[in-house]
């Protein structure tokens, strides 16, 4: 990264750059220097942790030296009219101005014989690097989103605490994912936006609470402009996003969105968006997306299969989800049903458990009573914290694109996905060799929503109809021989 400091004032102004100058160095040791300086103090200037030290000599001359190179980051430490004027003639790709005092408050200040603490201007100096990313402690992410962007987001939160070590990380997250990260020892900010954060007043409400805890960088992990408008509003210096966000205008940095790419690997190319200590490129394998464990969460498993009468290590567990928030995203009952039985005919000693929330309990229920014996409905009967490492109790998961979904694949787990109205190529989709999705490709309507909706928007729902039991059966058994192979070696 090649960054230009312009300081163009007296000589304690250039020696008070020197932390400045260091912070930067330390958060990204590649980037080459260049501090704009009046000729008297150039030789100061350069006992400082600079790679160039471009000495002014007028505003033309230097405006043409300047406009001759190009510049990632331009940082205006100086703030006077000269300065500001000569900003917009450097090209770059990113421009800070160092946020001065104003003359009204400085006349209030003596008016008011102000004897309270204000801000040193190294301090202040600091301050201007925080908005270019550069020395950061305090960092939040932010995602409101469903159950399953609340999983993906997890190998973000791990390698930025790896990599950057912050002295805080928090995640902004709905009541109820909160869960997911606190198992692994995350801060959590509740954003309850469809209860007491619903509306603009709830809005302001978390806008307060994050401004109050000063922190230096928003990953906006979230698409929404809520989520932006927040970040923005609270004050945070340095925010980052995606390219397709509704409030990238509202960002610091943005970084593109590729819809191929599965969501994990796309969260941690957020990383490159952070000017930090320079480490080694993240590889995005399977051990940044797995759910971590400890001995004392099989511990409770066991203890909670034993509850519903059941045993991991005999029983051939095999677990359904089959909801959805999004009517069109279900495979239909009788499926799961068929399936179901299918199962049990081929493995006397398999057990089918059906897997969700609370408001899939009386689905859950109708599906479990026609299986019969052999069939228990956990809809309901588990807390959110609990379900990874249940998950490891299954054999194979057989699932809708949901939220559970991403748990068990994040759990190494075998996954068969039934995919209807949304396709692999938004992201969202069980990844890895011992997981299959399965879905009609030749469907011109297909997708027709990011999510999936309410109702078949063309009536006939054949995104659904076409997706048999024997294909689904077909492809658990992919996954079941793969599994059993890796099991032997």
């Amino acid at each position: 990264m090649k960054i230009l400091i312009i300081r163009l004032s007296s000589l304690g102004d250039i020696a008070l750059l020197e932390p400045a100058l260091k912070e930067i160095k330390r958060a990204s040791p590649s980037s080459r220097v260049s501090l704009l300086v009046k000729p008297a103090y150039a030789d100061l200037a350069r006992t400082f942790f600079l790679d160039k030290v471009i000495e002014y000599e007028g505003f033309w001359a230097t405006r043409r030296t300047l406009a001759g190179q190009r510049w990632d980051l331009v940082i205006d430490v100086h703030a006077v009219l000269r300065t500001r004027l000569l900003m917009p003639f450097i090209p770059a790709k990113r421009k800070i101005t160092y946020a001065k005092k104003s003359l009204g408050r400085y006349f209030m200040l003596l008016k008011r014989n102000f004897s309270g603490h204000e801000e040193h201007v190294v301090e202040r100096y600091s301050a201007a690097l925080k908005s270019a990313g550069i020395g950061n402690e305090r960092f939040v992410v932010l995602q409101t989103a469903f159950l399953g962007d609340a999983v993906l987001i997890l190998p973000l939160m791990r390698e930025i605490k790896r990599r950057l070590e912050p002295k805080e990380l928090a995640i902004v997250t709905r009541p109820e994912h909160a869960a997911v990260f606190a198992r692994e020892g995350f801060r959590v900010i509740e954003d309850d936006k469809h209860g007491r954060h619903r509306g603009l007043s709830g809005f302001w409400a978390m806008t307060r609470l994050l401004r109050q805890e000063h922190f230096d960088l928003a990953v906006v992990a979230h698409r929404s402009l809520r989520s932006a408008l927040m970040a923005y509003l609270a004050g945070i210096p340095y925010r980052i996003g995606f390219s397709n966000s509704a409030g990238r205008f509202l960002l610091s940095k943005i970084v593109p969105f590729i819809w191929p790419e599965h969501d994990s690997e796309r969260n941690l190319r957020l990383i490159s968006a952070l000017p930090q200590r320079a480490l080694a490129p993240i590889s995005a394998d399977r051990s940044h997306f797995e759910i971590r464990f400890e001995a004392a969460h099989a511990r409770e498993a066991m203890a909670r299969w034993s509850e519903f009468g059941l045993d991991p290590e005999k029983d051939f567990i095999v677990g359904m989800a089959p909801g959805s928030k999004w009517a069109t995203k279900r495979w239909f009952p009788e499926r799961f049903i068929e399936l179901a039985q299918m199962f049990q005919e081929r493995k006397p000693q398999c057990r089918i458990v059906l897997i969700g929330g609370s408001e899939d309990q009386a689905l859950c229920h109708g599906i479990a009573v026609q299986i019969g014996a052999g069939a228990v409905n956990l809809a309901g009967r588990f807390r959110l914290g609990e379900l990874p490492a249940l998950m490891r109790g299954l054999k194979l998961f057989v699932t809708n694109d949901s939220g559970p979904m991403h748990i068990a694949n994040a759990s190494g787990v075998p996954v068969v996905a039934v995919f209807g109205p949304t396709v692999r190529g938004f992201g969202f989709f069980p990844k890895g060799p011992r997981s299959r999705v399965v879905e009609i490709d030749d469907l011109s309507c297909r997708p027709c929503s990011l999510h999936g909706g309410r109702i078949c928007p063309r009536g006939h729902f054949l995104c659904m109809e076409l997706v048999t039991v024997p294909k689904v059966m077909a492809a658990c058994e992919e996954v079941l021989a793969l599994a059993n192979q890796e099991a032997v070696h």
